[in-house]
C-alpha cells in the first residue's frame, strides 16, 4: 500500500473547490504533496499613509480571520483528482468511474481478472505500461485509457461504454452496445458522475 497522504481542499461556503469540476468551482488551494505550500488568494493593498497617521485599515484583516476551513481528501481520491487534472478530464467522471468499477477498493479483482480500482485488464494495463498492482500505476493507467477513449469518441457515453465492454465492440454497434450489463453501467457512471460534480464536498467529509 501506499504510504497515506492527502490532497488538501479549501471550502468557501459549502462547495470543494476541485481544479477541473467545473468552472463554477474555479481553484482555491491544493497541496498535492507534503512540505508543498497551498497557494494562498493575496490581495494588494495601500496601507503606508494610513500607518503614518496611526489610523488602522479596516481593510486588512489576520491571517487567522482569513483563513478557510479546509477538508482533506484522502487516498485515493486525491490520486484520482491528481490523475484527472494530468489527463485533462473532468475529476468527477474519473471518482464516478472508480465508484462503479470497484467502489474505490484498491485491491479488487475481478472475476474475469480486472485488477485494482480502476479495474485493469492486464492487456490494458501491459497497453498503458503500468503495473495494475501497484495503486498509483493502476490509477494512472486507468484515467490515460479513459482519456484516449474520451478523445476518440468525442462522447462521454460512447467514451464509458468503451471502458466497459472495449473499444471494438463499440466500434462495430457505432454506439453503445445493445448489451443490458454495458447499458447498466454507462447509467451507474452517468449517475454518479452528476452525484460527484454536485456534491463534492460530502465525498470528501464522508472519506
Amino acid at each position: 500500500m501506499a504510504e497515506h497522504r492527502t490532497c488538501r481542499v479549501r471550502v468557501a461556503g459549502a462547495k470543494v473547490l476541485i481544479p477541473l469540476v467545473l468552472l463554477s468551482f474555479g481553484i482555491v488551494a491544493v497541496t498535492d504533496s507534503p512540505g508543498t505550500k497551498a497557494l494562498e488568494p493575496t490581495m494588494k493593498t495601500s496601507t503606508a499613509h494610513s500607518a503614518n497617521l496611526g489610523v488602522q485599515d479596516d481593510s486588512q484583516t489576520s491571517e487567522d480571520e482569513n483563513e478557510e476551513p479546509a477538508i482533506e481528501l484522502p487516498l485515493p481520491y486525491s490520486l484520482l483528482v491528481d490523475a484527472a487534472k494530468r489527463h485533462s478530464l473532468d475529476p468527477a467522471l474519473v471518482l464516478a468511474v472508480a465508484a462503479t468499477e470497484s467502489n474505490f477498493n484498491v485491491d479488487a479483482v475481478s472475476s474475469r481478472g480486472a485488477i485494482g480500482l480502476m479495474q485493469l485488464m492486464p492487456t490494458t494495463a501491459q497497453e498503458m505500461g503500468v503495473n495494475p498492482y501497484v495503486l498509483e500505476e493502476n490509477i494512472e493507467g486507468g484515467v490515460m485509457y479513459l482519456a484516449k477513449l474520451v478523445k476518440k469518441y468525442e462522447n462521454v457515453n460512447m467514451a464509458i461504454a468503451a471502458y466497459n465492454a472495449g473499444m471494438g465492440v463499440v466500434d462495430r454497434y457505432g454506439g453503445i452496445p445493445p448489451f443490458k450489463e454495458t447499458q447498466n453501467y454507462v447509467k451507474r457512471v452517468m449517475r454518479r458522475y452528476g452525484e460527484f460534480t454536485n456534491n463534492l464536498t460530502q465525498l470528501a467529509m464522508k472519506s
